[in-house]
């Protein structure tokens, strides 16, 4: 967690926090998370934490991670194949990707690291498009 490790000493920097580290607990949550926004989303996460931590460690709280993207090890009973479990996976991360950047369609397709037009094919594909956005942001 070398970038974690760089972030955390920015942010406590820039805003004169004396936090040393992450606890065990949330060192563990952030291998476990999904990040599908990347080290973006890492920075995001590591800024608000410095912001919001008490103490002089990182806990899992103050990370604000989304439970649905923990442990993406873990496989659903009701997928049954492999392309079920692409299917799930992409279905999330295009709908936690919009939901992210309140529906803005160039900002969600760089994010995700697709082109518009086959973001527009995945929401069509899911049921979240139909000319206009579907899924609330």
């Amino acid at each position: 967690m070398v970038l974690a490790t760089f972030f955390l000493k920015r942010y406590c920097d820039l805003y004169n926090k004396r936090v040393r580290g992450f606890n065990s607990s949330a060192l563990e949550s952030m291998e476990t998370y999904a990040w599908p926004g990347n080290i973006r989303e890492l920075e995001n996460k590591i800024q608000r934490a410095v912001l919001l931590s008490e103490g002089p460690l990182i806990e899992p709280h103050d990370l604000g991670f989304d439970a649905k993207l923990m442990n993406p090890r873990k496989v659903s009973s009701d997928i049954r194949t492999l392309k079920e479990a692409k299917e799930g996976v992409e279905k999330e991360m295009v709908i936690f990707t919009l939901e992210r950047n309140e529906g803005n369609i160039a900002k969600s397709a760089e994010e995700l690291g697709i082109s518009r037009p086959t973001l527009y094919d995945l929401m069509k594909k899911y049921g979240l498009y139909n000319g206009t956005l579907q899924h609330e942001a």
